[in-house]
């Protein structure tokens, strides 16, 4: 989860305008939401944007911009927050390790993209000398079968890999998972004047 937190002297433009403020939690509830705005469009135009991964988008960074929670007022001022788990990891960077398994699997076609692997009934667990290991569907019934819905894989499936095993993943860190600070005071600026255009 990331928090922003909005007060009322965030910056020194906000320090000089406090003095003019009749209710500075007020004026911050005003700027955290105008900083709750900046954040939904960010993760939006996220999703819209192309990326790397061949498959197709997953719609995850529409997730992020609905995880956006409302603003309240805590001791240091008025609090937004990315709930949606994952995105400090990309803020940051990470290693990522599997929680409840041996693997963390990692799609090797589109069928597989969005999806885990328990989804599929047809798919075994496949080791090559190389030493990858991978979930094969239709493979050898030697493997161990992943148990999932019905009518998800088939026959007309069978040799293909569908997801690549590993043990970690590294997880670059992109910048561009949070507004640029710049970006995060002006909003927090434009929310200050709203409110004090309205209180004048």
């Amino acid at each position: 989860m990331i928090t922003v937190t909005v007060s009322d002297n965030v910056t020194p433009s906000l320090n000089r305008l406090a003095a003019r403020l009749n209710s500075p939690a007020k004026a911050a509830l005003v700027a955290a939401t105008e900083v709750r705005g900046l954040l939904i469009a960010h993760y939006q135009k996220k999703n819209a944007e192309k990326h790397r991964n061949v498959f197709k988008k997953t719609n995850w960074w529409a997730k992020v911009a609905r995880s956006v929670t409302r603003p309240h007022l805590e001791a240091d001022g008025a609090v937004v927050s990315v709930t949606e788990p994952g995105v400090m990891a990309h803020y940051t960077g990470a290693t990522i390790r599997p929680k409840n398994g041996k693997y963390l699997a990692i799609p090797a076609r589109q069928e597989a993209a969005g999806k885990w692997p328990r989804e599929f009934n047809n798919l075994y667990f496949v080791k090559f000398r190389n030493g990858t290991a991978a979930l094969m569907a239709g493979a050898a019934k030697t493997g161990k079968k992943y148990a999932g819905r019905k009518g998800l894989g088939g026959k007309q499936d069978a040799g293909l890999i569908f997801y690549f095993l590993t043990k970690t993943s590294k997880l670059r860190a992109d910048k561009t998972a949070l507004p640029a600070s710049a970006d995060i005071d002006a909003a927090a600026l434009r929310g200050i004047n709203k409110y004090l255009e309205k209180t004048k």
